[in-house]
């Protein structure tokens, strides 16, 4: 149970967020460059488009920012290797006739 918590604490909550965000805004953004009325705001169509498209660019922007969240690796050692024997397998198929 302990070791559920740490993981959750780990996750890249802020990333997640920006991600969703990015998402609900553009739908949002969609729907008022086509017209729709959005937020009960009928007499300022023009407004809430231009609000929810602005929405829409700092989401992404703020996802583009957070894009190293993703990455399943975070960090790589850029140590020098000490050489060592290994065995290298070669994974193609056999040539039949």
């Amino acid at each position: 149970m302990i070791k559920k918590l740490k993981t959750l604490k780990k996750l890249p909550w802020s990333g997640i967020f920006a991600a969703m965000l990015t998402i609900i805004s553009a739908g949002w953004a969609a729907d008022a460059i086509k017209g729709d009325v959005i937020f009960g705001l009928e007499d300022r169509k023009i407004y809430a488009a231009v609000l929810v498209t602005l929405l829409f660019f700092f989401a992404f922007l703020w996802l583009y920012i957070r894009r190293l969240d993703f990455l399943s690796v975070r960090t790589l050692l850029q140590e020098e290797v000490a050489p060592h024997k290994a065995i290298i397998i070669l994974l193609s198929p056999q040539h039949r006739r």
